[in-house]
């Protein structure tokens, strides 16, 4: 069974933020680095982290999967994009 990643972020970072983020878009890399397009409070948000733990995963699926797995289970991580969502730069 796949994973909705885009639910899953979006999920993930309303949790960790108190409020409501819309995930848009999202990509990852071949480096390793997975950025997300994001609305928050009706402003376009854009933030890219290193997720280099999934960078040899090649199904889509299991990338997927190893993401939302990372993000879970790294708080700091999730932290991390969080701030660069909010303090970050408009897309």
């Amino acid at each position: 069974m796949g994973v909705d990643l885009a639910f899953e972020l979006q999920y993930l970072l309303s949790d960790i933020l108190g409020e409501e983020i819309v995930v848009e878009n999202y990509s990852y890399s071949d480096e390793g680095v997975l950025c997300i397009d994001a609305r928050i409070r009706g402003e376009r948000r854009r933030a890219c982290i290193e997720v280099k733990q999934c960078k040899t995963v090649k199904s889509p699926t299991k990338r997927g999967k190893c993401i939302v797995r990372f993000l879970s289970s790294n708080e700091k991580a999730l932290r991390e994009l969080r701030s660069k969502l909010i303090e970050g730069y408009s897309a």
